[in-house]
């Protein structure tokens, strides 16, 4: 997954770890969750922001989810907090889909994903992938 032009070189970011801090239900149409992200950067800084898509398990839709921005600073190794929240679709009970976590197969699941990314001192790009098998997010998250 390319990211952005300008000052920022993605063949030198490296995700180091992914911790998962909380899921929960927020009401009985979301759910928020939290997780740290560590991150190696040997490149510019950059700022992400409007971050959203959806979640699909096979053709059912989950919800639509929605993440904090984010900035990563420039030529550093660091934990970045990351906090989302995911709107369930009208089919979608909350408990349901926390039923689902314990039995979690990654190749059951697609990702349409958006954002935003600013490198310091360079222009907005906003990126947009479709149809993102989920084992393929993860395997890229870890690298």
């Amino acid at each position: 997954m390319a990211m952005a032009s300008g000052c920022v070189d993605v063949r030198k970011l490296d995700v180091t770890s992914v911790k998962v801090n909380s899921v929960s239900p927020e009401g009985f149409r979301a759910v928020k969750g939290s997780a740290t992200v560590g991150i190696s950067n040997k490149s510019g800084g950059f700022h992400v922001y409007d971050i959203e898509g959806t979640v699909r398990r096979g053709t059912q839709d989950l919800g639509r989810f929605a993440v904090e921005p984010v900035t990563v600073l420039a030529r550093t190794e660091g934990q970045y907090p990351i906090k989302g929240r995911l709107s369930l679709s009208d089919n979608v009970s909350a408990l349901e889909l926390l039923s689902l976590i314990p039995k979690f197969n990654a190749s059951e699941y697609k990702v349409d994903l958006s954002f935003k990314v600013k490198p310091k001192g360079g222009a907005a790009k906003k990126m947009k992938f479709e149809d993102i098998p989920a084992e393929q997010l993860i395997r890229m998250l870890r690298k």
